[in-house]
């Protein structure tokens, strides 16, 4: 590859460098800040007892299958000991 294509990948990547540095950047914060008030907003018409979805969808509850238990979820693969907290015996045996 010649010197000139070297040069011009570098600009290509300095321009890319400085396009990041000067507008991703505001346009992230703008897209923080606009979900920011966003959230803020829904919380607060939550808050004051406003519906916060618009247009729900409607559930017609009657015409869902009872709920008779037959349904079991996958239990994950995970070990006991992940389950248990290693220091439980410690803290018991120092509070007696």
């Amino acid at each position: 590859m010649g010197a000139s294509m070297e040069r011009a990948k570098k600009q290509r990547f300095d321009r890319q460098e400085t396009w990041n540095c000067t507008h991703a950047y505001a346009f992230e914060q703008e897209m923080n800040n606009y979900i920011d008030d966003r959230n803020r907003r829904m919380q607060d018409a939550w808050h004051a007892g406003q519906p916060v979805v618009a247009d729900p969808p409607i559930v017609d509850y009657t015409t869902l299958p009872p709920n008779d238990g037959s349904v079991s979820y996958h239990t994950p693969p995970l070990h006991h000991s992940m389950w248990v907290d290693p220091r439980h015996d410690q803290v018991m045996h120092e509070a007696a």
